[in-house]
C-alpha cells in the first residue's frame, strides 16, 4: 500500500494542472495578506490632520470571524477541490486508469491510495499556508503595537488547523465525485448545478433553516457558529446588539452541529464513488 501511495504522490506532483492551482493558492493568500496589511495601515501624519478620514485597526479576532481568514480558508478549500477533480478527471480522459488497474488491479487500494495522497497533499498545503499567513498578521499587529486579546493568536491557529482539514475533505469530494462520474467537467457542471439551483429551490421554497445551508455549516465549521435572520419573520427588530426576535425568526448553527453535515457529505460521495468504481467496467 505505501508503495502505491509513493506512486500516486509522485503522479500528483507530476500534474502541471495540480501545481498552477497550488501555486495560485500560495499566490492569492500572499495578495490577501497585502491587501489587508495595506488596508489596515496606520493612519499618516496628514492623513490624521484630515477630517473624516478612518482606517480599521487590524485585528486577529475580525479578520478571524467574518474577515479575510475565514475568506480565505472557503477559498483555499475551493482551490483543492478543484486539485481532486484534475487529479482523477486527467486519469479518465487520458485512459491511464485501465493501464494502472492492470499494475495494481484491487481497484479499492487504488481509489484508498489516491484518495490518501490528495487529502495529505491539500492538509500540508494549506496548514502550511495559513499557518504562515496567520504568522505574518501577528507579527504586523505586533509591530504596529496593537493589543492583541487573549487566546486570539491560538483561535487564528486553531481555524487555520480546521481550514487545512476543511480544505482535505473538500479535496476528497472533488476527487470522490470525478472517480463517479469519470470526467472533471462532468464533475463541476454537477456542482455548479447543485449550489446555483439549491439556491434558487432554496429561496423559492422559503427556506431559512441555516442548518441546511453549506454555507453555513462551513461558516460554523471554522469560526464555531454561524447565525442566520429571517428578515420576513414578522417578530424579528432591531436591538441594542443587533437583530433581536423570537427564536422561530433566528437560525443559529454550532461546530457541532456542521461537523456531521459537512462529514456526511464526504462519506456519501465517497461510498457512491467507491462502490461505482469497484463495479463498473474501465475502459
Amino acid at each position: 500500500m505505501l508503495r502505491l501511495v509513493g506512486v500516486e504522490l509522485t503522479r500528483l506532483r507530476w500534474r502541471r494542472a495540480v501545481v498552477l492551482l497550488v501555486a495560485a493558492a500560495v499566490v492569492l493568500a500572499v495578495v490577501v495578506f497585502g491587501f489587508v496589511v495595506h488596508e489596515t495601515r496606520p493612519l499618516s501624519p496628514a492623513e490624521a490632520a484630515t477630517d473624516y478620514v478612518y482606517r480599521s485597526t487590524l485585528s486577529l479576532v475580525e479578520q478571524r470571524e467574518a474577515g479575510s481568514g475565514l475568506g480565505l480558508a472557503i477559498v483555499l478549500a475551493l482551490f483543492f477541490l478543484l486539485v481532486g477533480t484534475t487529479f482523477a478527471g486527467h486519469d479518465w480522459n487520458t485512459g491511464s486508469m485501465s493501464n494502472q488497474l492492470l499494475v495494481e488491479p484491487r481497484r479499492g487500494r487504488v481509489w484508498l491510495a489516491k484518495a490518501a495522497v490528495v487529502a495529505a497533499a491539500a492538509f500540508v498545503v494549506c496548514l502550511v499556508v495559513l499557518t504562515l499567513y496567520w504568522s505574518g498578521l501577528w507579527a504586523v499587529a505586533v509591530h504596529r503595537d496593537i493589543d492583541i486579546r487573549d487566546h486570539a493568536v491560538a483561535a487564528a491557529y486553531k481555524q487555520g488547523v480546521l481550514a487545512a482539514l476543511l480544505a482535505a475533505a473538500a479535496t476528497v469530494t472533488g476527487f470522490a465525485l470525478t472517480m463517479l462520474f469519470r470526467s472533471t467537467v462532468a464533475t463541476l457542471g454537477v456542482l455548479v448545478g447543485v449550489l446555483v439551483g439549491g439556491a434558487i429551490l432554496w429561496s423559492a421554497l422559503g427556506i431559512h433553516n441555516a442548518r441546511l445551508s453549506p454555507f453555513s455549516n462551513v461558516e460554523a465549521y471554522l469560526v464555531g457558529s454561524s447565525v442566520s435572520y429571517d428578515w420576513n419573520c414578522p417578530g424579528l427588530d432591531y436591538g441594542p446588539r443587533g437583530p433581536e426576535g423570537p427564536d422561530s425568526c433566528i437560525s443559529v448553527v454550532t461546530r457541532a452541529d456542521s461537523v456531521p453535515y459537512l462529514g456526511g457529505i464526504v462519506l456519501l460521495t465517497s461510498a457512491a464513488s467507491v462502490l461505482a468504481f469497484r463495479r463498473r467496467d474501465v475502459p
